[in-house]
């Protein structure tokens, strides 16, 4: 990052009140970033587990970054509670934060633990990513930095997807949020059903909070796509069939991933034809703050995302209708509409996620 840009950060840091800030090292520049929900406090030793932070370097690496964002709440008495990612510290260790403010404008922050005052500390060295410690006297120090849509620190979403519709990304954060920047739109997924996927618009200009959306995007550059961070109690919408994912933490002491099963999950991606869909991903795992959508077993590799018109015109012309009715009528069990078995019984039809299926050699669509 520009030492302008720096200077200009540090200037603004400190708290003026709840709100969402990025928490950044005064020493190493790196910024906390919550990769896991987990946490706890040995008592007798006066130990801090904290596997669930790590720090990173560089603003490109925290501007479309979810997990660098918290939530601070002024709990009195210099005792504050950091939120993010679905979870809190109160919640996590059983204890706020104090945090002093110094004359540098930076922070102190610590835990008194039966009597020993801890602080938080980030790594020595000039790597990415670094470790939250409790241990060194020069990384203890931390600016505290709120983050708006109008100033340096800002949040903003840079697409993953070039589709003939446009610049898309998905994303799944746990604040609610609105557009800065015109030109973007959120939508969800409805349905999905002889290999196409309904999308539309997401009502009203909120996306609430810890809702999977999939993002139109105005420009190519996170400084195009700003996002302004808002409190609301508004509730996900229902009928939403992207699912999301907070962390995904590899480690041994904090191991929290979700595995990516290419048979039974599709993700935001660009079709063969261009066009934009969900694909079969490479990864092991869903990335944090990704979204994915299930799908019934057998399901082609690519599901193209259509408008609730473009679906309704499809089914009127029957598309996708008669190989995999003659492919298994007459059969036992439940099929997909390609033709793959998925259960060997009927009466199993409610494991099964909303959709079109051939029961019994019947086609039958499962609200």
């Amino acid at each position: 990052m520009c030492a302008a840009l720096m200077a200009a950060l540090h200037a603004t840091a400190q708290i003026t009140g709840n709100g969402y800030y990025r928490v950044q090292n005064k020493e190493t520049g790196r910024y906390i970033e919550l990769i896991d929900n987990r946490g706890k406090i040995d008592y007798v030793t006066t130990t801090v587990d904290l596997g669930a932070l790590q720090t990173i370097k560089g603003f490109d690496q925290v501007v479309n970054n979810p997990a660098t964002v918290f939530y601070i709440t002024d709990m009195g008495n210099r005792n504050y509670n950091l939120s993010g990612q679905g979870c809190d510290l109160y919640g996590m260790i059983g204890h706020y934060l104090e945090l002093k403010k110094l004359s540098s404008g930076a922070y102190r922050c610590s835990k008194t633990i039966n009597g020993v005052l801890i602080y938080l500390a980030d790594e020595e060295g000039d790597y990415s990513p670094g470790m939250v410690v409790t241990t060194g006297q020069k990384t203890r120090d931390w600016y505290v930095i709120p983050v708006a849509a109008d100033g340096d620190n800002y949040f903003g979403l840079e697409p993953e997807v070039n589709a003939r519709q446009g610049k898309f990304v998905a994303i799944y954060a746990a604040f609610p949020f609105a557009f800065a920047s015109s030109g973007m739109e959120a939508y969800t997924v409805t349905k999905v059903d002889r290999g196409m996927a309904v999308y539309k618009p997401l009502d009203g200009t909120l996306v609430p909070g810890a809702t999977p959306v999939i993002v139109k995007c105005a420009g190519s550059t996170a400084a195009e796509n700003k996002l302004n961070l808002l409190t609301s109690d508004e509730k996900a919408p229902a009928g939403n069939l992207l699912r999301g994912v907070y962390f995904n933490n590899g480690s041994n002491m904090h191991n929290n991933q979700k595995a990516y099963n290419r048979e039974t999950m599709r993700v935001l991606g660009t079709l063969s034809d261009g066009t934009l869909g969900l694909v079969t991903a490479d990864y092991a795992f869903i990335p944090a703050n990704h979204t994915y959508v299930e799908v019934p077993a057998g399901t082609s590799a690519e599901v193209k995302l259509v408008t609730q018109a473009e679906y309704d015109a499809a089914i009127a012309s029957g598309i996708g209708a008669t190989p995999a009715d003659t492919r298994v009528a007459g059969s036992r069990g439940i099929y997909a509409i390609t033709g793959a078995k998925l259960r060997d019984s009927a009466g199993q039809l409610g494991e099964l996620p909303a959709g079109l299926y051939i029961v019994d050699g019947v086609k039958t669509l499962k609200k």
